[in-house]
């Protein structure tokens, strides 16, 4: 964590304090497995009462977002993913810094047989299987009360239903319920 002090002008405007923060680079995960989206019901400190989370963590010194992804998902869901794409960086507060965000859906994902790496989390949080319009009619509603959460799963949605690529990296589980519904998108 780093905060520093900068002199900003803004139109005419200069600002001797302008307070930039940095944090470090994160990701944020929806996990697709046999067909359902796997998401945390969790309490966080910023947030009063509960919300819908994707998987997410720092990047690690030397890490990729690609590979900081795959070992989100290992730790927290103790799960090996099948195909990652790749939904966009962004910058978490444009006018403030706070690092920024690598956005993914991990699909066709795996349960290890065995071990997995470690969870640091610290918060207690259930996991939800959420069906395709489950996860959107929780989207529609807020129930990702996080900015970083929703744009995950607005634009993994968007993905799947507009990219054929990703439409066909999904599990034989997703197509099979949802296929011939949105396979209609792609003729």
């Amino acid at each position: 964590l780093r905060i520093e002090r900068h002199e900003v002008e803004i139109n005419t405007k200069r600002i001797n304090d302008w307070l930039f923060v940095e944090i470090p680079n994160q990701i944020n995960v929806l996990v697709e497995h046999k067909g359902k989206f796997l998401v945390f019901n969790q309490t966080k400190y910023g947030l009063k009462g509960h919300s819908l989370a994707p998987v997410g963590g720092y990047i690690e010194p030397g890490e990729t977002s690609f590979d900081a992804a795959r070992r989100e998902v290992n730790e927290e869901l103790k799960m090996s993913v099948g195909s990652l794409h790749y939904l966009g960086e962004y910058r978490v507060d444009v006018n403030r810094g706070c690092g920024i965000v690598s956005l993914f859906l991990a699909t066709n994902c795996k349960k290890l047989r065995r071990g997995g790496l470690e969870s640091d989390d610290l918060e207690a949080h259930d996991l939800k299987r959420l069906s395709t319009k489950e996860i959107a009619m929780a989207y529609g509603r807020f129930a990702f009360r996080e900015v970083k959460w929703t744009a995950t799963v607005g634009l993994s949605l968007s993905a799947i239903q507009t990219n054929k690529t990703v439409y066909d990296s999904m599990s034989s589980d997703f197509k099979e319920k949802l296929g011939a519904q949105w396979q209609a998108n792609f003729k």
